[in-house]
């Protein structure tokens, strides 16, 4: 069975513990607003841009109880072509460690694991073409949603 861990995505790995590692900034309040927190005890953190198949990507983890339940680089291009070029590189890179994605549609490609899931978008935004990966561990099922006040 594939596993979500199985995609070499810099020095991160789901459920590892963010000891020891460096460059982690956590996002700023304003920053929380247009990207609110799920979980009780969630952190969410910038990390250093890591280079992953010819690009270098902006890196952001979400961290509760000091492990890294998600992982979600960024990448964002000007050129159509160039963003297609990478997007092709990246769904081929996925389907290489991961198989087959179990859902798709226009831009978006989904692959359920023993350990989680990975979601593939690849977007036009009014800045350029966006190409995200969200990696999420299993672990989120025993996480408790937080309070609305």
């Amino acid at each position: 069975m594939t596993i979500a861990s199985d995609l070499d995505i810099g020095p991160y790995r789901l459920d590892m513990s963010i000891v020891g590692l460096e460059g982690l900034v956590e996002i700023t309040p304003a920053e929380y607003k247009a990207l609110p927190k799920t979980f009780k005890g969630e952190k969410i953190f910038k990390a250093p841009d890591v280079s992953f198949l010819g690009f270098s990507w902006n890196m952001v983890l979400g961290v509760v109880g000091g492990n890294v339940y998600k992982i979600s680089p960024s990448l964002m291009l000007q050129g159509k072509s160039q963003a297609d070029g990478a997007a092709i590189k990246v769904l081929a890179y996925c389907k290489s460690k991961l198989g087959d994605p179990a859902q798709q549609q226009t831009g978006s490609f989904m692959w359920y694991t023993s350990d989680g899931n990975v979601i593939l978008e690849n977007l036009q935004t009014p800045l350029g073409f966006a190409i995200n990966l969200f990696c999420t561990s299993r672990s989120v099922q025993s996480f408790k949603k937080r309070g609305w006040l």
